[in-house]
């Protein structure tokens, strides 16, 4: 088995193109190297020696490093990235006030009529609506999409979409 020694992915004897860096073979026969590089570990995942990685999410969700990022399991090239955004995920507050309403409007209609069932159904639904309010976290999208047109969104917290678009933003100005 050969390795690419740009990126270090596993390569084919026949491959003349890096499926995941792109880099070229044809002239240089001789650069696939026989064994995969060294890895050195880092705080959650091991990297190909000599690549460096900007952002690495706790989860494992994300990886970008200089040449390549990983979403889940799926590995993009960073030659290939065409752009990345990070935006709001539209809140659902509005949802959860109109819980609270109905919760607070069948607590008192049943309450008026002496139905405890009716009751304990408008309190549950009024502290559901209250605890969800109170504890909501906004989200972020961080969305990329690629030569090929491919596009992919990871949903991710303000911290987490922060970060991973500083780290985009260095990969790219490196590989230009």
């Amino acid at each position: 088995m050969k390795y690419c020694p740009q990126c270090g992915a596993k390569l084919e004897e026949s491959m003349r193109f890096c499926p995941q860096c792109g880099e070229n073979f044809t002239v240089e026969e001789k650069r696939l190297t026989e064994q995969k590089p060294e890895a050195t570990k880092t705080h959650t995942d091991s990297i190909e020696r000599g690549e460096t990685t900007y952002y690495s999410d706790e989860h494992g969700y994300i990886r970008i490093t200089e040449s390549r990022l990983v979403i889940y399991s799926k590995t993009y090239a960073m030659a290939n990235i065409t752009s990345h955004q990070v935006e709001q995920v539209p809140s659902s507050r509005p949802g959860k006030i109109a819980m609270i309403v109905l919760g607070f409007f069948l607590l008192f209609m049943f309450a008026a009529w002496h139905l405890v069932p009716g009751i304990v159904v408008g309190v549950i639904i009024m502290v559901i609506g209250i605890i969800t309010t109170i504890t909501h976290k906004d989200m972020w999208r961080f969305r990329i999409r690629t030569a090929a047109g491919e596009q992919t969104t990871l949903r991710l917290d303000w911290d987490c979409a922060k970060q991973a678009e500083d780290a985009m933003n260095k990969a790219l100005s490196k590989r230009r």
